[in-house]
């Protein structure tokens, strides 16, 4: 056995345990992340024509600080369609809704139902490394 054969084991041993740690971390990552849309609203209401619902979910304390979370839009008339809003604090969050022909929402917080786009106007909003992820509908910041 040479030198040069026990150097490319061991080079090729390093490889193979450096993609097991990055396979390793890319799957807790999905998981961390799968957890935060399957988690619980811990406040619902529905839409005055009863075709929407509104959820505040926790986006935190893992992936994001526990200050942070996402509001969770389903279209009741297709369940299916669950529109997720970026991340905010939730000291910003006022649930008081109302809804029109265009748009359904609560105050700060517009989802423009023909536009299928979230429009915040939230005191002090800060964009997330984490929107990336959660956020899966397009949306405009309109500063307060």
């Amino acid at each position: 056995m040479t030198l040069a054969s026990v150097a490319g084991r061991s080079a090729a041993k390093l490889s193979r345990v450096f993609l097991a740690l990055v396979v390793s971390v890319a799957i807790g990552f999905f998981v961390l992340v799968a957890d935060v849309f399957d988690r619980e609203a811990y406040v619902s209401n529905v839409s005055k024509s009863g075709s929407y619902k509104v959820d505040v979910v926790r986006a935190g304390p893992i992936l994001v600080s526990s200050n942070l979370i996402y509001l969770r839009f389903i279209d009741l008339k297709q369940p299916g369609h669950i529109y997720r809003t970026p991340l905010m604090s939730k000291t910003s969050l006022d649930m008081r809704p109302y809804e029109d022909e265009k748009v359904v929402g609560i105050t700060w917080v517009d989802f423009d139902k023909s536009r299928r786009v979230f429009v915040l106007s939230l005191p002090n909003w800060k964009e997330s490394w984490a929107n990336f992820f959660v956020s899966n509908t397009a949306y405009e910041v309109i500063p307060n």
